[in-house]
């Protein structure tokens, strides 16, 4: 009976087309492992690239974020307070753009008269009384949310101011981005690894299971050759009987 065993080369490299493959057990089995290593190559390279996707956005999200900080830190550094007044001394435009961007706050802005402006909705009245005064009234504050917020945003501005926090803050995210970029790649490196490990794995087991069916299939030989010899040497038996009841007979 001729072998049916793989060249070795094929478990390290399988061939191009499955239809090379000879139907056999462990041929059965490496079609099975190539479609398994093609799952697994694709699963990582999915993970890669979904990978690869967040940190982008967690990046960008990031420079947004970071960007519109720095925006409004510097619309604050127009607000002060003297004693118990709010003073802008900004333009109105970016008064404008203070209220909506840093107090998060929407409504309708009015001249009431000369180079005073006026924001209104349900629940908040600011007046600027211009540039010359720069004070900057909150008439209506219904839940006194304008005032903590204008008082908080002080309070930052001069934190910031006295430590330089914005190079602290660039230097600090410049630096850790790669860190946490570097510790991501690692953690998806290893887990490839892991997985080829496995991979190596099954090709093993593969290569053990033809071994032993070619031993098995050596064995089924010897036992039809022994089995088909001995039926010749029945036969021959046999014959030589038939002659002899033959001759007996004359």
């Amino acid at each position: 009976m001729a072998s049916t065993e793989l060249p070795l080369q094929w478990y390290h490299k399988p061939p191009s087309h499955l239809s090379d493959l000879p139907v056999t057990i462990e041929a059965s089995l490496l079609i099975g492992f190539m479609k398994y290593s093609e799952l697994i190559s694709k699963m990582a390279e999915r993970k890669h690239s979904s990978s690869s996707v967040v940190e982008i956005n967690n990046i960008s999200n990031s420079k947004q974020l970071q960007a519109e900080n720095q925006n409004i830190m510097k619309l604050s550094q127009m607000l002060t307070k003297s004693e118990e007044n709010f003073l802008w001394s900004g333009s109105n435009i970016q008064l404008k753009r203070f209220v909506d961007e840093a107090l998060l706050l929407s409504g309708k802005w009015t001249s009431p008269g000369g180079d005073t402006k006026q924001f209104t909705n349900e629940s908040v009245i600011i007046k600027w009384h211009g540039p010359s005064s720069k004070k900057l009234s909150v008439i209506k504050d219904d839940n006194s949310s304008v005032v903590d917020a204008l008082s908080d945003l002080i309070v930052k501005k001069l934190a910031v101011n006295s430590s330089n926090t914005d190079d602290h803050v660039d230097t600090t995210t410049t630096t850790s981005k790669p860190n946490e970029t570097c510790n991501t790649c690692d953690s998806r490196d290893a887990e490839i690894a892991s997985l080829k490990e496995k991979i190596i794995e099954m090709s093993n087991v593969i290569v053990r299971l033809a071994n032993r069916q070619n031993e098995s299939e050596c064995q089924t030989e010897k036992h039809l050759n022994e089995s088909k010899k001995a039926i010749t040497e029945l036969s021959r038996t046999n014959n030589k009987m038939a002659d002899e009841i033959d001759e007996l007979k004359c």
